[in-house]
């Protein structure tokens, strides 16, 4: 913080004084860095569409307030999101609780483009991969989202795969959303 108002202090001096210091565009830079950091943001998509692999609708369980992936189906969630202006570094990951403790076969993943773009023109994510689950909410197949831009529509997939021998939790895992955070220069 000294550091920030020393150099406001230059800076001042320079326009005040006028005198033998440098032209004012010599002290742009430092005034864009003294005005700039980084802001952390979180948001929680929620999911809009429910399947398993043969169409039709997951439960959902009001008494955990998720849609329900069984045992031994594969089945899938999808939300929407749009990228904010100045988004970067984002992340995205699935918010799930297990009903046992065990491995679960994953697959979380996001396709995007924008408006006059070739549609889904980029597709990132983590999967299918099996991943310990303890009995907790927890967040889990994190992933960045990359050539993201300003207003691109992004759908968001998590995917169980129950009938894959890795997948140890013989039980249903719930799924509430997606975490999604990212930064802006603020």
């Amino acid at each position: 913080m000294a550091r920030v108002k020393s150099a406001w202090l230059w800076v001042l001096l320079a326009l005040v004084l006028g005198g033998p210091f440098e032209p004012f565009d010599v002290y742009l830079p430092i005034l864009e860095k003294v005005g700039t950091h980084k802001q952390l943001h979180q948001e929680f998509v929620q999911i809009s569409v429910t399947a398993d692999t043969q169409g039709n609708a997951l439960p959902f369980q009001q008494t955990v307030m998720g849609f329900e992936l069984p045992d031994a189906a594969q089945s899938n969630v999808y939300g929407y999101w749009i990228v904010p202006d100045g988004a970067s570094n984002v992340a995205i990951s699935a918010v799930v609780l297990a009903a046992a403790d065990g491995e679960i076969v994953l697959y979380n993943s996001a396709v995007h483009s924008g408006l006059n773009e070739r549609i889904w023109q980029y597709h990132d994510f983590v999967g299918p991969v099996a991943v310990s689950m303890p009995t907790e909410l927890q967040s889990v197949g994190e992933f960045q989202l990359t050539q993201a831009n300003a207003g691109d529509l992004v759908v968001l997939r998590f995917y169980r795969n129950g009938l894959d021998p890795t997948d140890t939790i013989d039980a249903s895992v719930m799924v509430f959303g997606w975490l999604v955070t990212y930064t802006t220069e603020g």
